[in-house]
């Protein structure tokens, strides 16, 4: 029989039910079987497991307090593992995850498998393909669309602005959060950027870079100007949240495993230098267009 769990008014549950929800996988036995899927027996899997599962917890944190109140029909694009939207299937929306397959016996991929195979029926749409092909016709309209950080890696921005803004209700709301690079800044990589130099900043950083080439390859650098255009050329009314970059910093003193991903990079230095000096507060007050990363909605009026 399954768990029950408490719901509030926005149907995303609480931060303790999620948790709980979290360990019917996050387990010995099932860290095992993906070990042993990809013939891992645990070295590398463990460490992006411990990554993975991080980052749905601050997913489900990010949603809490932004997802509109009631049922709605909502699209995740670029679903990942699929964990939040299975969760949000299970809180009584309509979903539909969008994400595009990885390789077969890639560790993503294989985690993302055995997850849906142990949910059995109860889970949402799964649809392969990129956000650039989402259409009407074929998916329907939604009232919430959201992802978290996946626009600094589609390929064609306008496409997917395009074809999001399509399948968006009238009255909608599109969530985001990604980099913001007017910051000089590469999070996946914990590098500093030359500004607006990414050909530049690729060679300076090749060391850092080389061994592991593939999310470089595919980011775009978004910013808060290309957003802002892109969703003016679309029909969309954009906002963008304040104080972000300090979210990111205090992040750092209450997440074990976000900080032990960036300690060593700028963003752990300038932490320690402000928290040093007592300064930490002023990132509170930066405009918009200097914090990293960028959380924005993306509103479509009810009448145009």
């Amino acid at each position: 029989m399954k768990e029950s769990f408490s719901r509030d008014t926005s149907l995303v549950g609480s931060s303790d039910d999620f948790s709980r929800f979290l360990m019917e996988f996050d387990t010995p036995d099932f860290r095992s079987a993906i070990a042993d899927s990809i013939d891992d027996r645990g070295f590398g899997v463990d460490a992006a497991l411990d990554t993975y599962f991080s980052e749905m917890r601050f997913g489900h944190a990010f949603l809490k307090g932004r997802l509109p109140v009631g049922r709605l029909r909502i699209l995740e694009i670029g679903a990942g593992l699929g964990l939040l939207s299975i969760w949000l299937h299970r809180q009584g929306h309509e979903v539909v995850a969008l994400e595009p397959a990885a390789p077969a016996f890639d560790l993503f991929e294989t985690t993302r498998k055995a997850i849906w195979q142990r949910c059995g029926g109860d889970v949402p749409a799964l649809v392969d393909m990129g956000a650039e092909c989402l259409d009407p016709a074929l998916h329907g309209t939604f009232d919430f669309i959201f992802s978290i950080n996946v626009m600094e890696h589609v390929s064609d921005l306008p496409s997917v602005f395009r074809a999001s803004a399509n399948v968006l209700r009238k009255g909608g709301t599109w969530l985001n959060s990604c980099p913001n690079y007017s910051v000089p800044y590469e999070p996946h990589y914990a590098i500093p950027m030359v500004p607006f130099a990414p050909g530049l900043t690729r060679r300076l950083f090749a060391r850092t870079i080389d061994p592991s080439p593939q999310v470089w390859n595919t980011l775009n650098f978004i910013n808060v100007a290309a957003v802002r255009q892109l969703a003016g050329e679309n029909g969309l009314v954009p906002s963008f949240e304040p104080s972000t970059l300090y979210s990111s910093l205090v992040r750092l003193a209450e997440d074990p495993e976000f900080l032990q991903r960036h300690a060593s990079g700028p963003v752990g230095r300038i932490y320690r230098i402000l928290t040093y000096l007592g300064l930490l507060q002023i990132t509170r007050h930066l405009p918009v267009v200097l914090n990293t990363p960028m959380v924005f909605r993306l509103y479509k009026p009810v009448q145009e």
